[in-house]
C-alpha cells in the first residue's frame, strides 16, 4: 500500500501545475469517477447576488476591492464609484446554442471521468445558461505542437483554453488573426469582467495587452500568496533540541545536526533546476536560472548574475554543497522540479520547499509514524533582515479567447461573462450543494469532505476538477480550500506571510511580456548567457570550478551584451506600469 502511494505521489507531483493555489496541489492516478451527474443530484437553485452570505472570504464576489499582491504600494483609489457587478439574464439565450473549445486536458483525469464536459458543474453550467459546449481535447504533453499547427493551418474553434500562453506577448493573437479583442464590449456585453477587473490592480495590469487590448479572458488568483515555502523536519528538530532556524547561520547548524546526528544524505533538497528563490530571497536576488534571473529594485530591472549578492550566495551554497548539506545527487533528478520524494519517504531529507495541501500527503505515505513537518522562514542574513518579495508568478491562469472564427462573438462573451459575475463566481468556485459543498449553520458554503477529504485518498486538486471544474474564466478563490487545514498547515501560513517583512527587491512580473521583435532581440543574446550561466553556476556549486571563478562573471556577461537584454526587459516592465495609468 505504501509502495503503491508513493507512485501516485510522484505522478501527483508532475502534474503540480495543473492546479492554481500556488501550484503544487497534486493529483494522484487511481481512484474512480463519479457515479453522479448533474442530473441525477438534487437541484440546487443558484442564490441571488445579495443572498450570498460568505462566498468568499476574500470579498471578491462581493463588489469590495482586493488588494493587490505586489511589494509597492498600492494605487490610490479611484474617485469615481468603481464598476459593479450585475445579474446576468438566463438563460443567455433563447434558442439553444453550442461553441467549440480547444481544451487541454490532462491523460490522467479520463481516469476519473470522460472528460470536461461531464462534470456536475459543466452540465449545471448548460442548464443554466443554455449554452452547450463541444471540448476539443487536447493533450497537454502535445498542446504546445498542437497550437502551432492550429495557427498555422488558420482554422480555429470558437474558443481557445490558454491560447496567450503559447506567445512571448499576447498581442500577438491580435497580430496573427488568432483571437478577438474583447475590450470593446465590456460596458455592454461584458460588466461582470469590467467589475472584476477593478477590484485588483494586478488582473488589471495582467488582462490588458501593451496595446490595451483583452485578448485572454483569465481566470484570476487569490488566496495563493502563503501556499509555498521552505518546510522541515519537526520531528528531527525535537530530537536535537533545535529551534526552527531562520538565519542562514542557524539553517547551516541544523542541517549540519541532520547530516552527522540524524545521519540524513540529503538535508537540503533542491530540484535538478539547481537553487530556488525560496532560498536566495534573504540576499535580495532570485537564484532560479531556468525561470530567468531579472529582478526589480526601486524600479529598475537587474540581472542577478551581475550583482555580488548573488556571487555571494552562490558562494554559500558551494560551501554547503562541499560539507555533504544539499543533496548529492540533485543534478540527476530531471524528472520534475518537485523534491524527490523517495528522499524523503527514506528520511534522508531534512528541509525543502512545499505547498501547504502537501503537508497530509506526506504523512499519509511515509511509514515512520514519528514524521512530522513544519513551516519554516525563508532564511534571511539576520533575522530581521530584508528579503526580495517573490512575485514572478502571474496573478492569472489560463482562460478562454473568443477566436476571429466564433460564429457567434456576442453570445459566447455573454456566456463567459456569467462566468464572471456572483452567481457563476459561486458555481466555478463551489459547484452544487450537497455535491461539492454544504452550507454550515451560519449559511456560509464550505466545500464538503468529497473535496477536501477525498474517501478514496484523492487531493483536493483533482476532486475539484472531477465534480467542480479545472479551468475557465473566473475568480479562483484558494482560500476556501483552508477549511479543513490543521493547525500545522496554517501555522506554515502565517511563517510564509511575508507582509511584516522589510521587502528589498521584487520579483520581475510574470506579465511583462515583450514583444515579437524585442522577442526576437533578447533570445539572440540571452540563448549563449542562460547556457554560461547554468554551466558556470553548476560547476562552481558542485565543485568541478573554484569559487574564484564567480570573479569573471560579471566581465563575462557585460561581454556577451547582457545590457541589451536588461534594457529589453526594463522597456517591458516600463510598458507594464504605464498600462495601469
Amino acid at each position: 500500500m505504501k509502495k503503491t502511494l508513493s507512485l501516485l505521489l510522484v505522478l501527483a507531483l508532475a502534474l503540480g501545475l495543473l492546479t492554481a493555489c500556488g501550484g503544487a496541489q497534486s493529483p494522484a492516478s487511481t481512484g474512480e469517477a463519479p457515479a453522479e451527474s448533474a442530473a441525477s443530484v438534487q437541484e440546487s437553485a443558484a442564490p441571488e447576488p445579495e443572498d450570498m452570505p460568505g462566498t468568499n472570504p476574500n470579498a471578491l464576489i462581493q463588489g469590495e476591492p482586493v488588494e493587490p499582491a505586489s511589494a509597492e504600494e498600492p494605487a490610490p483609489e479611484p474617485e469615481e464609484e468603481l464598476p459593479q457587478f450585475v445579474e446576468v439574464e438566463l438563460p443567455i439565450t433563447e434558442e439553444p446554442a453550442t461553441f467549440s473549445i480547444w481544451y487541454t486536458w490532462p491523460p490522467v483525469l479520463t481516469n476519473f471521468i470522460e472528460g470536461p464536459g461531464a462534470t456536475p458543474f459543466a452540465q449545471e453550467l448548460e442548464s443554466r445558461t443554455g449554452v452547450h459546449i463541444d471540448y476539443q481535447i487536447v493533450n497537454t504533453e502535445t498542446a504546445s505542437a498542437d497550437f502551432s499547427l492550429m495557427v498555422a493551418a488558420g482554422d480555429y474553434p470558437d474558443m481557445i483554453l490558454g491560447a496567450s500562453s503559447y506567445y512571448n506577448n499576447p498581442d500577438q493573437l491580435l497580430e496573427d488573426g488568432v483571437a478577438v479583442n474583447v475590450e470593446p464590449y465590456l460596458d455592454d456585453l461584458m460588466p461582470n469582467l469590467k467589475a472584476v477587473l477593478a477590484q485588483n490592480k494586478d488582473w488589471e495590469l495582467a488582462a490588458y495587452t501593451d496595446s490595451g487590448a483583452i485578448v485572454e479572458c483569465y481566470r484570476f488568483e487569490i488566496g495563493t500568496e502563503m501556499n509555498v515555502g521552505p518546510v522541515i523536519r519537526k520531528d528531527y528538530l525535537e530530537k536535537l533540541g533545535k529551534d526552527v532556524p531562520v538565519t542562514y547561520d542557524e539553517y547551516h547548524d541544523v542541517l549540519s545536526a541532520f547530516k552527522n546526528e540524524i545521519g540524513a544524505s540529503a538535508p537540503l533538497l533542491m530540484p535538478y533546476t539547481g537553487l530556488t528563490n525560496y532560498f536566495s530571497i534573504g540576499y535580495g536576488v532570485p537564484a532560479e536560472l531556468r525561470n530567468g534571473l531579472f529582478y526589480v529594485q526601486d524600479g529598475q530591472v537587474k540581472y542577478a548574475g551581475m550583482e555580488q549578492d548573488y556571487y555571494d550566495f552562490v558562494t554559500l551554497m558551494a560551501k554547503w554543497f562541499e560539507e555533504g548539506l544539499i543533496d548529492p545527487d540533485f543534478l540527476s533528478r530531471t524528472t520534475s522540479t518537485d523534491p524527490d520524494f523517495g528522499l524523503i519517504a527514506s528520511g534522508d531529507a531534512g528541509v525543502w520547499t512545499a505547498n501547504v495541501l502537501m503537508f497530509d500527503m506526506y504523512k499519509d505515505a511515509v511509514d515512520d509514524p514519528d514524521f512530522a513537518i513544519t513551516g519554516t522562514s525563508y532564511p534571511r542574513k539576520t533575522a530581521d533582515g530584508p528579503v526580495m518579495y517573490v512575485n514572478d508568478a502571474s496573478p492569472t491562469n489560463p482562460g478562454y479567447t473568443v477566436t476571429t472564427d466564433c460564429h457567434d462573438v456576442e453570445t459566447c462573451l455573454r456566456w463567459i461573462d456569467y462566468w464572471y459575475s456572483q452567481e457563476g463566481t459561486f458555481l466555478a468556485n463551489y459547484g452544487l450543494e450537497g455535491v461539492s459543498f454544504e452550507y454550515d449553520e451560519n449559511g456560509d458554503p464550505h466545500l464538503n469532505e468529497t473535496i477536501l477529504q477525498s474517501p478514496i485518498g484523492l487531493p483536493s486538486s483533482l476532486t475539484c476538477s472531477i465534480y467542480i471544474t479545472n479551468g475557465g474564466p473566473y475568480v479562483n478563490d484558494c482560500a476556501r480550500l483552508q477549511y479543513y487545514f490543521g493547525e500545522n498547515q496554517k501555522a506554515a501560513m502565517e511563517i510564509w506571510d511575508r507582509s511584516g517583512m522589510e521587502i528589498c527587491s521584487e520579483g520581475y512580473p510574470a506579465d511583462a511580456g515583450l514583444t515579437t521583435e524585442e522577442a526576437e532581440e533578447y533570445a539572440a543574446v540571452m540563448s549563449d548567457i542562460e547556457t554560461y550561466m547554468e554551466e558556470i553556476v553548476t560547476s562552481v556549486l558542485v565543485g568541478n570550478e573554484p569559487v574564484s571563478k564567480l570573479d569573471e562573471v560579471a566581465d563575462n556577461l557585460t561581454a556577451m551584451r547582457i545590457q541589451e537584454a536588461i534594457d529589453l526587459k526594463q522597456a517591458a516592465y516600463d510598458r507594464y506600469l504605464a498600462k495601469a495609468d
